[in-house]
């Protein structure tokens, strides 16, 4: 789809700092622009949405928050020039506005 000049979604963790700068190094050598967009809630509202979950397709669980939070790592500042953050506590309607909002300000959308 990118090549074909659509816009593409990349829905990924990317906790590693290496695997964020990779992205946006093979983003810039294609010429494709790119944006990480840092969705994140409180722990208190991650902890109330993990334990609310049921037969769904994750096995994540409150222990599994804390080990991914305590192996996040802090974006460089290469990475940090594309990183936006957007609160997720108030729910989806506020994410997709947040993230709409941002891709208007860098002119990646209408």
């Amino acid at each position: 789809m990118l090549f074909e000049g659509q816009r593409v979604l990349v829905d990924a963790t990317f906790r590693e700092e290496r695997r964020r700068a990779a992205f946006l190094q093979v983003a810039a050598r294609w010429g494709v622009p790119s944006v990480l967009l840092l969705c994140h809630a409180e722990p208190g509202t991650a902890r109330k949405r993990l334990e609310a979950r049921h037969a769904d397709a994750s096995d994540a669980d409150w222990s599994v928050y804390q080990i991914v939070a305590k192996r996040w790592e802090e974006a460089s500042p290469l990475t940090q020039q594309a990183l936006h953050a957007i609160s997720t506590d108030d729910g989806a309607e506020q994410v997709l506005a947040g993230a709409l909002e941002v891709l208007r300000k860098l002119g990646l959308h209408n």
